[in-house]
């Protein structure tokens, strides 16, 4: 399978497909009215619902490459959601509590 791949450059491929998704649906999601609007979590769930049977389907394919671009769309969607729908103050105890809990292992 060969070497395993830094968390740096997975966020990298994340980064990029969201950049991706701003270029072709826009940045506003209340002006532009793109596919991921701002104020509506469901079709946003959609969305992610949908890359994630994409996945599905390509693993059930054996297409490796086809599964890491769908695996991509997939962590990029789910943090559209969390950019479009928490605070950076919900983010942060997000954060907090994952810390502890890691600790507490």
């Amino acid at each position: 399978m060969g070497t395993l791949c830094g968390l740096g450059r997975v966020f990298e491929a994340i980064d990029a497909e969201r950049g991706f998704q701003d270029k072709k649906w826009g940045t506003d999601p209340e002006v532009d009215g793109c596919i991921l609007p701002g104020d509506n979590v469901h079709a946003q769930h959609t969305v992610l619902s949908e890359e994630v049977g994409e996945a599905a389907e390509a693993i059930l394919e054996g297409d490796r490459m086809g599964r890491l671009r769908e695996l991509v769309q997939v962590a990029a969607v789910s943090a559209a959601i969390i950019q479009f729908h928490y605070t950076p103050e919900e983010v942060d105890t997000t954060v907090r509590q994952i810390m502890h809990e890691t600790r507490c292992l």
